[in-house]
């Protein structure tokens, strides 16, 4: 194993100790690409099932899949990881479940999908699993960093394109284009065109052609790594209603960022930004979208809500999304000790806010205005 999968190996020796177990069977998307620093394990994007399922044990890591899928997963995946491959027969469902209990047979085991041949004893494995995700190696802190570079370009360059008169799904389409050319795979595109950024908070895209102005929410992955951002565009002056609005929710989402710290929970984090809102004017707005939360290997990784006590680690990624009735404020910021540092960071031809909170300020993306 490379030094990066060793130590995520601990973390789930450490797990498995704690929880009385002896292996764990991950086949989900996530944890896939969490272990093995960024690999791939899927064939259909519509679902978190992978076509691949790893079982770690104390002392070893195997990849079990079909003859169809092992050739690539070696060749592609795998080379240099120190997982061995195990491989069955497609069309062999129980040499499938024999090569499980050849690995896993007579363990205690914890899964995160059902696999057949898993022991009868075998039990889900609790959520806070999904914690050992959280602190970010550097390896990981390094890719996210890419990640985010290229995300923040992919939303300016589709911006940059996006005209009056196109419908949502032809900006999706856009948008789309400019995430792959940068390898990247979008996993949310949502677009929202006049009236429909102040009526849906999740404005999948529509054949409605925009107008004025138009509201863009990304996530887009790499190396399993996530990365959320939110853009406007007005074709034209923003209405001074927009505008108050707008600067509103920029503040609340810079209260939530400079609140983000190593100990602080959810919960309170969540407290920061209702007293924000109460402060612009918009109490109460909170309880029509969530704030976002902590993120990484899914777009979100839980929520932060009303007395949430789950805390916050260093070197963990988070995505709060404040929002108002007809704007929006969103990106994927990794926090340390001090300043959190935004990954999806506006270009430096985006226009930006100083935004205010208890004293201290910190840069947010205003609506780009074009003629």
């Amino acid at each position: 194993m490379n030094a990066e999968i060793k130590a995520k190996h601990q973390r789930i020796v450490n797990f498995m100790a704690a929880q009385n177990l002896e292996a764990v069977a991950l086949s989900s998307r996530p944890n896939f690409a969490w272990f093995t620093g960024g690999k791939l394990n899927h064939v259909n994007a519509a679902t978190q099932q992978g076509v691949a399922t790893l079982i770690v044990t104390r002392d070893r890591a195997f990849c079990l899949s079909s003859n169809i899928e092992r050739p690539r997963l070696v060749e592609e995946e795998l080379e240099g990881t120190g997982i061995e491959a195990v491989e069955f027969a497609w069309y062999e469902p129980e040499l499938r479940k024999r090569r499980t209990v050849e690995i896993a047979g007579g363990l205690r085991v914890g899964y995160d999908m059902p696999v057949p041949g898993l022991p009868g004893s075998a039990v889900e494995l609790p959520g806070s699993f999904n914690t050992l995700r959280w602190s970010l190696l550097p390896e990981e802190v390094e890719r996210y960093r890419h990640v985010g570079r290229a995300a923040s370009e992919a939303m300016e360059a589709t911006i940059r394109r996006v005209r009056p008169g196109m419908t949502e799904t032809q900006i999706a389409g856009l948008a789309a284009h400019e995430a792959f050319v940068r390898s990247l795979r979008p996993w949310v595109l949502l677009i929202a065109a006049d009236e429909r950024i102040e009526k849906f908070r999740h404005p999948i895209p529509t054949d409605r052609r925009l107008e004025k102005i138009a509201m863009l929410v990304f996530c887009l992955e790499r190396f399993g790594l996530v990365c959320s951002l939110t853009r406007l565009v007005s074709f034209g002056p923003v209405s001074d209603d927009r505008r108050r609005r707008h600067n509103a929710v920029v503040n609340v989402d810079a209260a939530m960022c400079l609140a983000s710290r190593p100990g602080r929970t959810l919960g309170q984090v969540l407290e920061t930004a209702q007293r924000a809102y109460a402060e612009g004017g918009f109490e109460g707005e909170w309880r029509l979208h969530h704030q976002g939360g902590p993120t990484g290997y899914l777009t979100r990784d839980g929520l932060a809500t009303p007395g949430n006590p789950t805390p916050l680690v260093a070197n963990q990624a988070l995505a709060w999304n404040p929002s108002i009735a007809g704007t929006k404020s969103e990106d994927t910021l990794l926090i340390a000790d001090g300043q959190p540092t935004v990954l999806t960071a506006a270009g430096p031809d985006w226009p930006t806010i100083q935004a205010e909170s208890n004293g201290r300020t910190m840069s947010r993306p205003d609506i780009l205005v074009l003629s």
